[in-house]
């Protein structure tokens, strides 16, 4: 496409019709079944992206997407139903049509010029960077944004892959499988956006810097121009996407903005909220990304985005985390405001105006306004919530996922999939339909059918839940995964007397050669805001699992929970343990120290500082303490190989090709070695406990109850041996790192010194909730 290419045509309304028509018969009409009564696979985005677009001229297809998302208000109006149509994963039309063509076009423009895995044999050689084979080139750039995720939201504090799937603020590892499970452009989508002006801007393109395509783009087609991809952003601000799809993510890549270019487009979606055409999922973006929120210089986006949409108190306390206190006074005076609201409709009216520069018909009702502010402050100021029943559209991926790893994966046994629908039935009744279909039509089930067909869900309790368990041993050698040590003693914890037994422990720990503790926490994923259910403490001879849920609203409890947490004659050992302690935070509100904690450790961390000393030192055998495993993702030192032109993988870096071999001297040897320290390190933060101990301990941690019901009363016999091992291992992962330190000669006690302490500001309204 050359610099002279419009941004903007007129087209016939007949052309512009035929496009969403082209659309609604892709998506609206109803899915088919193949002859086993199974229903076809969705079409890909990059697919439909082609059926729409793919016989426009290509100069002319920038213009005709603008043209098309500037026609959906009009056309909504002469076909209400279609205004209220959603997916069964709840996407609009004008969504789908976005996503489409950014997956669409960026498949037919842009690659990556390194070389993938995939296309690493004698069949796709690479010369000078450059894959040869351009069929299979497109096919893998189709399939690349096929699978882009860009769904991961959810609670902030998650900084892995995004931010965790949540009902705006649940978390935990059930959702971050389900979200990859399901197709990344099928998310929920509660999009309520108004495109009418979404491409208005009186933002002079003089202020936007250029975009120049980044390094190693090979172009199948001529890019866009720096004008049509500000005019697609333009485009894009003003649709209300879901706060669970992380949109702008795609479209940054898509139009191959960079990091440089975050300033001024956050600087755009601001100067387009004070014109009222920001959605609130934009305004949401900017408050949750990191890399976004530094460049919010007024705490006045806040305001904005609570008159278009709820937010979490855990999303308002991270995006004030690291302001200073001149800004969080600022941002604490304009949420009271927003509370006087409530209690005057005239009020509100006059602040739509006054701050989010629109009509009140742009935004959520009063009432439903009113509902959302009472839910943030009763967040704020960490009160319970009102409803925490589970939402519809994470209940139903929960159970589809539940059945699944029972049925197809059998990663789940009965207990698993039972102890879920039971709790999300109880919650969500109307679901029960939707449970029996999957048990009859999908999967044959006519016992599992009989049983959930006469279960009552309104005589139930959703945390007590009667079914027949299967005991297991604690210490019973699993082959292949740790085990807790015979010996040692798990004792539960659910009355505040027990406690002192605790307090016992710890005060013979202090004194000892010993002053490690394990922890970790368990929370559930099955309601809307989830919070620590279990907190596991672990000392050398005995493990205590402390039942938080039982206990939090004890006074005798958040003064335990508070004098652990503050302690600094003893060291506590986590496993990325910042949101174990939000979750905690979430149930024990009133402990100062869980925001500041003393002596908390990451093990993590503590192996990668042992990986980066063991790296400085050529001679020293690594693999002796952190195994390589052949499983894709380390290449050991000892293996690394060169050939004389290098692939690029933008990850890993060169890419040496199978069958040569590289003639080191020391200082050489050194600096690969350094370099394989960090690559290891890299994926070493991506790793989860059980990839670790398997490299370090030579077992994997067993984690088929990681995704349990944790708050269900009693706990399975299998739940508490999970849950007991998942402390220990701490304990056995820090053992084996004070021996690699004592070869190395280095203090294990210094490597934690070393390391960040956790420092969480008190909550917004502390002085309030105290």
């Amino acid at each position: 496409m050359s610099e002279a290419a419009p941004t903007k045509k007129a087209f016939e309304e007949e052309q512009l019709l035929k496009a969403i028509q082209t659309l609604i018969d892709l998506n609206v009409q109803e899915q088919t079944r193949l002859p086993d009564g199974k229903r076809v696979p969705p079409m890909q985005r990059v697919e439909m992206g082609e059926k729409v677009f793919g016989e426009i001229e290509r100069v002319l297809v920038v213009p005709f997407f603008l043209a098309v998302m500037e026609y959906f208000p009009t056309f909504y109006a002469t076909k209400p139903y279609l205004r209220e149509w959603t997916s069964k994963s709840g996407l609009k039309l004008h969504h789908i049509l976005a996503q489409s063509f950014l997956c669409w076009y960026s498949s037919r423009c842009t690659r990556r010029n390194f070389t993938p895995r995939k296309f690493q044999d004698k069949n796709h050689h690479v010369g000078n960077g450059v894959i040869a084979n351009h069929e299979a080139q497109i096919n893998a750039v189709q399939n690349d944004f096929a699978q882009l995720d860009t769904s991961t939201l959810g609670n902030p504090m998650l900084e892995e892959n995004g931010i965790v799937f949540s009902q705006l603020d649940s978390s935990g590892p059930l959702k971050e499988e389900i979200e990859a499970e399901v197709e990344p452009m099928e998310e929920s989508l509660d999009a309520t956006g108004n495109p009418e002006e979404a491409n208005i801007a009186d933002v002079a393109e003089s202020q936007m810097p250029e975009v120049q395509p980044t390094p190693r783009i090979l172009s199948i087609e001529p890019p866009l121009t720096d004008e049509q991809r500000w005019a697609i952003l333009r485009c894009l601000i003003p649709i209300d996407f879901p706060v669970r799809n992380r949109f702008l993510k795609l479209a940054m890549q898509s139009l191959l903005f960079t990091k440089e270019h975050i300033p001024a487009v956050v600087d755009l979606v601001l100067q387009m909220a004070e014109r009222g055409q920001a959605s609130f999922s934009t305004l949401f973006y900017c408050m949750k990304e990191q890399d976004w929120m530094n460049h919010v210089k007024k705490p006045t986006i806040i305001i904005q985005a609570i008159l278009r949409g709820p937010l979490t108190g855990d999303m308002v306390e991270f995006f004030l985390k690291n302001r200073d206190e001149k800004f969080r006074a600022e941002a604490k005076k304009l949420i009271l405001h927003a509370e006087e609201m409530t209690r005057d409709p005239i009020l509100f009216e006059t602040s739509v105006r006054e701050w989010a520069h629109t009509t009140v018909d742009q935004v959520p009702t009063f009432e439903q306004f009113c509902s959302n502010l009472n839910d943030l402050m009763r967040d704020l100021r960490k009160e319970p919530p009102r409803n925490n029943q589970i939402d519809p559209a994470w209940a139903r991926h929960a159970l589809r996922r539940a059945v699944r790893r029972f049925y197809v994966t059998k990663e789940f046994n009965e207990e698993q999939m039972n102890d879920i629908l039971h709790s999300i039935l109880v919650q969500r009744p109307e679901m029960k339909s939707f449970v029996l279909g999957m048990l009859s039509k999908e999967h044959n089930d006519e016992a599992a059918f009989t049983r959930w067909r006469k279960f009552y869900p309104q005589r139930n309790d959703r945390t007590k839940i009667r079914c027949d368990t299967k005991t297991v041993d604690l210490y019973t050698n699993q082959d292949g995964y740790l085990v807790i040590p015979r010996g040692v003693n798990v004792y539960y914890v659910d009355k505040v007397l027990q406690l002192q037994f605790i307090q016992q422990e710890i005060a013979q720990c202090e004194k000892s050669d010993y002053p490690i503790v394990g922890l970790d926490a368990e929370w559930d994923s099955y309601v809307l805001s989830c919070r620590a259910c279990l907190l596991q403490i672990a000392f050398r001879k005995c493990i205590y699992l402390v039942d938080l849920e039982s206990m939090r609203a004890k006074p005798e409890l958040t003064s335990f929970i508070q004098d652990f947490f503050a302690s600094q004659k003893f060291t506590k050992i986590g496993f990325q343990f910042s949101e174990d302690l939000l979750q905690i935070r979430n149930t024990i509100s009133h402990a100062s120290s869980l925001y500041q904690p003393e002596n908390v450790v990451c093990i993590g961390r503590l192996i990668e500082q042992l990986l980066q000393e063991s790296s400085r030192r050529p001679d020293f055998n690594t693999e002796s303490f952190f195994q390589n495993v052949d499983d894709g993702k380390d290449i050991s030192t000892h293996e690394l190989n060169t050939s004389a032109e290098p692939e690029y993988d933008e990850l890993e870096g060169p890419i040496l090709a199978s069958g040569s071999t590289l003639v080191l001297d020391d200082e050489d040897e050194r600096k690969l070695k350094i370099a394989e320290s960090k690559k290891v390190t890299g994926i070493l933060k991506r790793m989860g406990l059980s990839a670790i101990c398997k490299r370090v301990l030579g077992k994997n941690l067993e984690k088929s109850e990681q995704c349990s019901v944790w708050d269900r009363r009693p706990l399975r016999s299998s739940q508490v041996r999970y849950a007991a091992l998942d402390a220990y291992c701490i304990l056995m992962l820090y053992d084996r790192c004070v021996e690699w330190a004592n070869k190395l000669g280095i203090n294990i006690n210094d490597l934690m010194a070393s390391q960040s302490k956790i420092n969480c500001p008190l909550p917004l309204f502390w002085a309030e909730m105290s």
